[in-house]
């Protein structure tokens, strides 16, 4: 990609897995003096997200999630500028399949052949099952949209 090429960068949940200075260093040369970046999250309203993290706490699932995460909020990556915030309410319903799908496809999830795979499967079965409702579930959050031209020093 060419130098000052970019008018608008976006990204869909995943600035948290971001190294943050060379992300920067990357935007700063790639995008234009006018241009933007937007970038898409959730806002857990109601700490359902962060539950499901922390759910399982062993020290390879610990592990995994403090080498994949970096803590800088969202606005670092505007420099000094300060971007807009949008937030958009959402609820959905999921079925234990839907819910086990979604965590086991996060990449710091255990897979089949890890020795604590069952354990966190049945950890997340028994949450599912304390909440359900008819073998459902309710998930309540915002998308997150963060919009603005970075000013970077």
């Amino acid at each position: 990609m060419l130098d000052y090429s970019v008018d608008l960068i976006v990204a869909a949940n995943a600035y948290h897995r971001f190294p943050p200075e060379s992300t920067i260093e990357e935007f700063k040369r790639i995008l234009k003096p006018s241009g933007s970046l937007a970038i898409f999250s959730y806002h857990d309203d109601f700490n359902f997200l962060r539950d499901t993290i922390q759910l399982f706490n062993n020290e390879q699932y610990k592990n995994r999630l403090a080498a994949t995460r970096h803590l800088e909020p969202v606005n670092y990556f505007y420099g000094d500028s300060t971007p807009s915030r949008f937030l958009f309410n959402q609820e959905h319903h999921e079925s234990w399949d839907e819910y086990w799908g979604a965590v086991i496809s996060n990449m710091e999830s255990p897979d089949e052949s890890e020795d604590w795979f069952v354990a966190f499967q049945d950890a997340h079965k028994q949450r599912f099952n304390d909440i359900a409702k008819d073998g459902v579930i309710s998930i309540k959050y915002s998308t997150e949209v963060w919009l603005g031209q970075p000013k970077y020093k």
